[in-house]
């Protein structure tokens, strides 16, 4: 069974967010059947792997570059688009893995409220905010000097240091 070498940009994603992942004793892996997915369909997150300590994505290189040539208006350039991909697709891991500490806090409320204060709970109780925009916005703050409010929330409750 051969593979197909993964683009340089997948690499430098996967590569650029998986020491963050560390500190919360998570691995990222890559499933490279994407055959299932639609013409539109960038990526998507393995539901539950985050509970495994392994968060698994899939992601389409493919896809990216024909979304890139149909809408350049909407999409930057490859690079870009493949790092917001694999991004965006963490981000929903640790909305899966925050909102089951969420539903499983009674135990860390204490800590978290002088910890974090209201923000944590704000946020996950705001019915305005979706899922979406937590992790688009998770994925265009990573690795610049801004953290999102997902970032924070996930070094808040899931670092256990």
């Amino acid at each position: 069974m051969s593979s197909t070498p993964l683009p340089t940009e997948l690499s430098q994603a996967l590569d650029a967010i998986r020491p963050w992942l560390q500190k919360f004793d998570y691995t990222l892996s890559l499933d490279p059947d994407t055959s299932s997915f639609t013409d539109g369909k960038l990526g998507e997150y393995e539901l539950g792997s985050v509970f495994e300590k392994d968060i698994v994505i899939r992601v389409s290189p493919r896809n990216i570059r024909k979304a890139i040539r149909e809408y350049p208006e909407a999409f930057e350039t490859f690079p870009k688009e493949v790092r917001f991909t694999v991004f965006h697709e963490v981000g929903h891991a640790l909305v899966e893995q925050l909102v089951d500490y969420v539903d499983n806090i009674e135990d860390f409320l204490p800590n978290i409220e002088a910890k974090y204060g209201e923000k944590f709970f704000d946020v996950f109780d705001d019915e305005n905010i979706t899922e979406e925009e937590l992790v688009e916005d998770f994925a265009r703050a990573f690795g610049t000097n801004t953290k999102s409010v997902l970032q924070e929330c996930a070094e808040t409750c899931l670092c256990y240091d």
